[in-house]
């Protein structure tokens, strides 16, 4: 048997390989013998990855230098680099050596070379791991045009129908609509027809993702005809899918029928027979036949989805079986199949990169998740589960975007620390980075969300804006990937997996002196729970009286009511939701707590919880002389600060006519405070080019207010709105504010706690917090307080006042809010009258102080819930 020296040589050492193969090469018969070289390298890569890469470019740098060169064996030398740097797990350079093959061949018109390189390519995908979903769109991206150059559109249409469904599954929808019209254009202009109703169906699976079912049920439909047109055989798939739509439109009944004619159908293909089991357990759970539902539940092969590689079905199979459980009764089984479904979530979320598609991948799940959390905790069952792990449920439901960009960034900050990766790596990323948060991050423009497409440097817009910030973000999961490759670092978003989570709240919170209290909602109840000693309480309120104090909300903040009708409207809403908080109360009373951290949801950041706590003079008492703190959490992510030392002061304002308190709110805390070693205090229409709030500890900011969620897309928003040319904008407190050292942020001004959950072009499901609260607490060691709704300019003067006189005597800032939340209920005319003696202009003193000169001296003119009601102190954990 012949032997092969090349092979024996690569065996030895790379010089003596690159010696025989200068001497072989210049034999006439070299082909054969290069070939077979390059059959047994493919192989050989898998043992010794690292050896072959370095053979393979030996061999393809003396086969370019041939005058004449034989491109295919130029071809199989780089399938050969291809699966060697696929087994290194080295996504940066496969990538770049696929591109500059592909590019070879395109322009050699050697098409098949061309497919060789893009099969292996493709065998990358197979590989746990290597590549990120949102890659594959750009690896994909270049071989669809590579057969587009070809006129091989079938190729290209097949390639592009997979793009989409990436898409699809980050919610990225126009992006997959858009790719999904040219492969339409395509078959049509070309006449093929069977692509076409592969195009149809693959609409159809967009439109089933984004919960529009009834023209997910018209797609399928729509390519069933099509392939009976041309009398072709109709896929299983496309069968099985218009039945799921059936069942996501109710049609249960219907759904169930065409399931079971798939089964009983001779030539069914059994790969799929567990998924329809599967979806045969929801129709006959819906249609109330339970004992048939458990019936195919039984006939599933639970190892299918245990094991299987399709994360997105595993997590389908353990919705359905938590959901199967709990209407059998068996709570703690179903229990485990939820937490098995969040943990394969947070798996699937730690190979995604982009803020935005991490939202998306995480509200697919939300509104089902929160149905599953409301059955598990009605009263049958609340007290037969685990607290810890229904508590990994609430972490799920509240993390956001601003905890993902907290994680990265703190990530980057250690990985830059390490000495065993490479500069040059570190720097690429850093820049890239930088580049990002110049263009908002992690909360970005609508229109460049919406817009996020691979595609887009390669089509028709190429004046767009958004083509440079889609570059932009491949570029990011490029060279983060080389990052962790380099590294051989954990992905950087660990820190918001909900197990990770629920964890560090368990060690640090789940005690008998803290109360935990989460709220969400349906359409017709909000639902309250609160975990304290490890036990989990759920209420509920009626939503009625809380959706009639937004709408009244809003009417005051356009000026279309008085501020009376908002007053009755708050305490209608109040006295309405007491009773259903008394129980909690009660326990608040008896356990005198040191901590009470409310997570909100969303759409509820609003509801009075601080003023229904205050309402109660037992609670009042406990804040006052055991020194309760409430605070609201609306990001999930550890603070980097225990303590607080305040030295430094600066108070910025815009002077309004009226709104003339400013200045003197700001004065305070040079003639109340005594804890700042330096104060200054910056005229925003004299000062405006010289702030530096980089080393400020406390930072102050009194002016007009406007609600961000007035804004069409929060990324436009200012704090003072359209009141004012000067105030901050979101982009510039997102992009420069969070390496800032300061600790305290006090947003004065009306509205400023107000949140959006929303761009110019969607609603959030998720628990996004978009506000000016959340952004100024992205330096992950500060606490912001913010004003809730309009008020009158002389109730931030009288709260200031007691802030600083609080401070004066406590550095712990939670205790100093809440106490002064409660010296404003006891507060009497006498004491109010003391406190404006320190405004400065004395005829504006003796106006505010005329206000109040017919009261009784023992009246309390601010225990009022629009007044002790309108604060709100936000944290980290």
């Amino acid at each position: 048997m012949r032997t092969n020296s090349l092979i024996d040589s690569a065996k030895i050492s790379d010089t003596r390989f690159q010696t025989d193969l200068k001497i072989q090469i210049q034999k006439t018969n070299y082909d054969e013998l290069i070939q077979e070289f390059c059959s047994w390298l493919f192989f050989y890569t898998e043992s010794t990855p690292k050896k072959s890469e370095k053979i393979c470019r030996i061999l393809l740098q003396e086969l370019n230098s041939i005058p004449n060169q034989k491109y295919n064996l130029i071809c199989m030398a780089y399938c050969c680099l291809l699966k060697a740097l696929i087994e290194l797990n080295d996504s940066q350079n496969v990538f770049k050596e696929y591109k500059i093959a592909l590019r070879i061949f395109q322009d050699h018109n050697l098409s098949e070379l061309g497919e060789e390189i893009i099969d292996t390519m493709l065998m990358g995908f197979e590989k746990k791991g290597l590549f990120q979903l949102e890659v594959h769109t750009a690896i994909l991206r270049e071989a669809i045009y590579f057969f587009n150059h070809f006129n091989k559109y079938s190729h290209s249409i097949t390639l592009m129908i997979a793009v989409a469904q990436i898409f699809s599954g980050f919610r990225a929808f126009s992006s997959a609509y858009r790719i999904l019209i040219d492969a339409e254009k395509m078959a049509l202009k070309e006449n093929l027809s069977i692509e076409l109703a592969k195009i149809h169906s693959a609409s159809g699976l967009v439109a089933y993702n984004e919960h529009d079912f009834e023209n997910a049920k018209n797609a399928f439909e729509s390519a069933i005809s099509i392939y009976h047109n041309e009398q072709a055989l109709v896929p299983e798939e496309v069968m099985i899918n218009l039945a799921t739509s059936y069942m996501q439109l109710k049609f249960y009944e219907k759904a169930a029928s065409l399931y079971e004619s798939i089964l009983n159908n001779d030539d069914f293909q059994k790969q799929h027979i567990n998924v329809i089991y599967l979806n045969l357990v929801v129709c006959f759970r819906r249609l109330k036949d339970f004992k048939k539902a458990i019936e195919y539940y039984d006939k599933i092969d639970k190892d299918f989805f245990e094991k299987n590689l399709d994360p997105e079905n595993k997590i389908e199979f353990f919705l359905i079986s938590s959901n199967t459980f709990s209407k059998m009764k068996d709570f703690k089984s179903s229990l485990d199949f939820l937490i098995k479904a969040i943990n394969t979530i947070d798996q699937v979320m730690g190979d995604i990169n982009r803020f935005h598609y991490r939202r998306g991948f995480r509200e697919k799940y939300f509104s089902r998740i929160l149905g599953h959390l409301i059955d598990l905790t009605e009263p049958i069952c609340i007290n037969q589960l685990d607290v810890e792990k229904l508590l990994q449920i609430f972490m799920y439901m509240n993390v956001n975007s601003f905890a993902d960009w907290l994680a990265l960034t703190d990530w980057f900050s250690t990985t830059k620390m390490k000495k065993n990766i490479d500069k040059s790596v570190i720097e690429n990323f850093e820049s890239i980075f930088d580049q990002l948060k110049e263009r908002g991050a992690p909360i970005i423009l609508g229109f460049h969300e919406k817009y996020d497409d691979p595609f887009e440097d390669y089509g028709v817009n190429k004046s767009s804006d958004f083509q440079s910030v889609s570059m932009i973000w491949n570029s990011f999961n490029t060279s983060l990937q080389k990052l962790i490759d380099k590294g051989n670092l954990n992905p950087p978003y660990i820190e918001t997996n909900s197990f990770r989570i629920a964890r560090k709240v368990t060690n640090k919170y789940l005690n008998e002196k803290t109360f935990l209290l989460f709220s969400y909602y349906t359409n017709e109840k909000i639902f309250f729970f609160y975990i304290v000693n490890k036990k989990l309480t759920r209420f509920e309120v009626p939503i009625n009286n809380y959706l009639k104090f937004l709408a009244t909300l809003t009417m005051y903040q356009r000026k279309e009511t008085t501020l009376l009708n908002f007053k009755s409207s708050l305490t209608e809403l109040i006295n309405s939701s007491f009773g259903y908080f008394s129980n909690l109360i009660d326990q608040i009373v008896d356990l005198k707590p040191d901590t009470i951290l409310n997570f909100s949801d969303n759409f509820l950041h609003l509801f009075p919880v601080i003023s229904i706590f205050n309402s109660d003079e037992k609670v009042r008492k406990i804040i006052s002389d055991h020194g309760t703190n409430i605070s609201s959490i609306p990001i999930l992510y550890e603070s980097k600060e225990s303590s607080y030392s305040l030295k430094t002061y600066s108070g910025i304002f815009e002077p309004f006519k009226e709104l003339p308190l400013l200045h003197g709110e700001l004065g305070l805390s040079k003639s109340v405070s005594s804890i700042f070693r330096s104060t200054e205090i910056i005229n925003l229409r004299i000062n405006e080019q010289d702030i530096n709030l980089k080393n400020t500890d406390f930072i102050h900011i009194a002016s007009h207010g406007f609600p961000i969620s007035s804004y069409t897309d929060p990324f436009l928003s200012t704090i003072s709105g359209p009141n004012s040319t000067l105030s901050f904008s979101f982009q510039d407190i997102q992009r420069e504010f969070y390496h800032y050292n300061y600790q305290v942020v006090f947003l004065s001004m009306c509205d400023s706690s107000n949140y959006s959950n929303r761009n110019f072009f969607k609603d959030y499901k998720t628990n996004e917090n978009i506000g000016f609260p959340s952004l100024f607490l992205l330096n992950a060691k500060s606490i912001v307080i913010s004003i809730n709704w309009p008020i009158l300019d002389i109730i931030p003067f009288v709260f200031t006042y007691y802030l600083f006189t609080e401070l004066n005597i406590t550095s712990n800032i939670e205790r100093a809010f809440n106490k002064t939340l409660v010296n404003l209920c006891n507060m009497n005319k006498l004491e109010l009258i003391k406190i404006l003696n320190y405004i400065p202009d004395s005829q504006l003193r003796e106006k505010k102080k005329r206000m109040f000169e017919n009261m009784d001296d023992n009246y309390l003119p601010f225990k009022d819930p629009y007044i002790y009601g309108a604060f709100t102190l936000s944290k980290l954990l």
